[in-house]
């Protein structure tokens, strides 16, 4: 039987060496990961530093499987490694198939001969771990054999705007409390692709409509952004119904261009023909960045 996706599966993999830490948090301990939403996570390297903040408790007292986002600190300095799969409560199960160097479509990496790419994000991938396999949408790529396991759904894009467009903003209903002006950024992704473009953040409250395919089973909300500031945070409201908090805690100073995503459950959108989609950051986090934004429709 060919398994179904979610558009709320996601992979998340750090490792860092020495004194090397996603951020320090308020009491200078190294924070290793940091996520928000439920799914589980496996620990490769650095089980004994690791602290988690959620439970209160060492990290071999914490069971794989979270509810409520996953923070884990060390005081320590040191290798610590670990793979969080958020989305499912376990790995798909399915038929394995291999490609080489490419494959268009839905579906989950098993394994793979070397670093790959999912969805055009222009950073590689995490790679999949014993119990882990990354999600994909629209395409994997990468140089060599790709295990994986396809899934029913295909992903397309529906709808999308940028937001220096001004004329497309308005036809999307665009409506913004507090936004910066927008500006003009030269810089380059993790992968090293230079982009020069337009970007600006918001505070508050910013609402577009989408159209969207009514056979859809949820929807991936992608966002081209400066990561310049890091752990930009913000709730996503569709129709006004709470779709989940969209936080993204990594930053970078030299290559600031990114790509993040944000996945909707077909519960707030089966049916519908379009959306409104709003984006609120709460007070006192970093400026919500945001280039363009595009909508993909996963469909059976």
């Amino acid at each position: 039987m060919v398994p179904t996706i979610s558009p709320l599966e996601k992979v998340h993999w750090h490792r860092f060496d020495g004194s090397e830490c996603l951020y320090r948090d308020h009491h200078g301990r190294r924070v290793i990961a940091d996520v928000e939403g439920a799914g589980y996570q496996i620990v490769l390297e650095g089980r004994e530093q690791l602290y988690s903040v959620n439970l209160d408790s060492t990290i071999s007292d914490v069971p794989a499987a979270f509810e409520n986002g996953s923070l884990l600190v060390s005081r320590e300095t040191g290798p610590c490694s670990v793979v969080i799969a958020l989305g499912r409560s376990a790995p798909p199960s399915g038929e394995v198939v291999s490609f080489q160097d490419r494959y268009s479509g839905a579906g989950w990496v098993v394994s793979a001969d070397n670093e790959f790419e999912t969805d055009e994000n222009s950073v590689s991938s995490p790679r999949p771990a014993v119990g882990i396999c990354v999600p994909f949408y629209r395409q994997v790529s990468g140089s060599g054999r790709l295990d994986i396991i396809r899934a029913q759904e295909s992903c397309e894009r529906a709808d999308g705007v940028a937001i220096n467009d001004l004329e497309d903003l308005k036809s999307h209903g665009f409506k913004v409390q507090n936004m910066s002006a927008i500006f003009a950024l030269s810089s380059k992704f993790e992968d090293g692709t230079t982009l020069d473009d337009f970007v600006a953040s918001h505070l508050n409250a910013a609402t577009f409509s989408f159209y969207v395919p009514e056979s859809n089973v949820g929807l991936i909300l992608r966002k081209r952004f400066d990561q310049f500031h890091g752990r930009q945070r913000a709730r996503v409201f569709v129709d006004g119904s709470f779709a989940g908090w969209w936080y993204i805690a990594r930053e970078n100073r030299i290559h600031r261009w990114a790509y993040s995503e944000f996945g909707i459950a077909p519960e707030l959108t089966n049916g519908k023909s379009t959306v409104q989609i709003t984006i609120e950051p709460p007070a006192g986090v970093p400026l919500w960045s945001v280039s363009r934004l595009d909508l993909f429709a996963l469909t059976p």
